[in-house]
């Protein structure tokens, strides 16, 4: 079986996406489960963790600002236009 990885690199818009509306069988890959989305966090300022941070603990932890929660909500809209509503998040170590 052969499995299509994509790889969404945002920097800091969805403008950036090199994923496009025109790569319908990637789109299609994606929807029928024989794709894998990988994205990397949206902006959450500042480097690493914070000291005693809990890694159950998301108030302990280095959070998404305002900008960043908007970017995170703009990708829901984003895969909803192309046909993605739910999704198995599988987070990084």
């Amino acid at each position: 079986m052969q499995i299509l990885a994509f790889l969404l690199v945002i920097a800091t818009t969805l403008a950036a996406s090199p994923l496009s509306a025109s790569d319908s069988s990637a789109w299609t890959a994606l929807r029928e489960g024989r794709a894998v989305l990988m994205l990397r966090h949206a902006l959450a300022p500042g480097t690493g963790d914070p000291v005693g941070f809990v890694l159950g603990g998301c108030s302990t932890q280095r959070n998404l600002n305002d900008k960043g929660r908007e970017q995170a909500r703009a990708w829901k809209a984003f895969l909803a236009e192309h046909g993605i509503a739910e999704a198995r998040v599988v987070p990084g170590r």
